[in-house]
């Protein structure tokens, strides 16, 4: 630190103080003993304080504008609703519906123009409707558009669907490896079976053989209200278990339910009876 800046210093301070002791008539005594006071050696030592003191106002900005780590993004996943062409992509808490270029007229009409609610959850074996494993988000889907996105408040990893008042489940699917369940293709086809029927409140479809719907009186007719209830508790459902005894087999739902399948002669699993009445007993005991 140079000479001049130091004596300037000085200067200012002893200037300062004698104004302050003239504002009484007794401070005015005291009037310009300051400069005999302020040694040299006491001068260097205010100095230095004063520079510390400007170093210090220059630094603590600095240092609290140093960048730090942005948050981890959150977990990124996707899924595809192949029966209704829409394609789900969860990023973090940003949900973002896709139609595909061969999505099926009907799914095109059904979403455009209208509004449209994304429900979210957290837990695929908790009953749908329970607001402790649910989020729903209302948005108008712009016609013309083909993707539309929906900012939910906190996680919903697991499963996601679109409805459409009075129309029901436009579209519906789970989120690979989102919840815990059994593997293997038997599984898969109890999964997408109940994919299916959630949305469609149709038993009988792909997964499905003749033998299982041979009760079924009326397909592809408007389902009932009962339908509608029997289909809705599958639309979380996903297979927990799974039991193989020679051509016949049997998944177990997170729902309780039984499918029990058959092995075709082209190799083929295909649903053939729901519930426990019927089941073989060894496949019984293994689930």
């Amino acid at each position: 630190m140079s000479e001049d800046f130091i004596s300037g210093l000085h200067d200012d301070l002893v200037e300062a103080m004698d104004r302050y002791e003239r504002r009484s008539p007794r401070g005015r005594l005291a009037a310009g003993r300051y400069p005999r006071l302020l040694k040299p050696a006491t001068l260097a030592r205010v100095a230095a304080g004063a520079a510390l003191i400007v170093a210090l106002v220059v630094t603590v900005p600095w240092e609290s504008d140093v960048e730090r780590p942005a948050a981890p993004p959150g977990k990124k996943v996707a899924a595809t609703d192949v029966e209704h062409g829409v394609r789900f992509s969860l990023d973090g808490r940003v949900l973002t519906v896709q139609l595909l270029p061969d999505s099926p007229g009907r799914t095109v009409r059904t979403v455009s123009g209208a509004e449209i609610s994304a429900t979210c959850g957290t837990n695929v074996t908790t009953s749908p409707g329970d607001p402790r494993s649910e989020t729903t988000l209302f948005r108008r889907w712009p016609a013309g558009q083909t993707s539309l996105s929906y900012r939910f408040p906190r996680d919903v990893s697991s499963w996601c669907r679109l409805d459409r008042q009075p129309v029901g489940i436009v579209a519906f699917v789970r989120f690979p490896d989102a919840s815990p369940g059994a593997k293997g293709p038997i599984a898969e086809i109890g999964n997408n079976w109940a994919r299916l029927f959630a949305s469609s409140a149709q038993a009988c479809n792909a997964y499905t053989r003749g033998t299982a719907c041979e009760g079924v009186t009326c397909r592809g007719c408007k389902p009932s209200k009962k339908a509608w209830q029997w289909a809705e508790a599958h639309l979380t459902a996903t297979v927990q278990k799974t039991a193989v005894s020679g051509d016949r087999a049997a998944a177990k739902l997170s729902n309780g339910n039984v499918l029990q399948l058959r092995r075709s002669a082209s190799g083929e699993w295909l649903i053939d009876g729901f519930g426990e009445f019927g089941l073989p007993a060894e496949l019984r005991r293994k689930l």
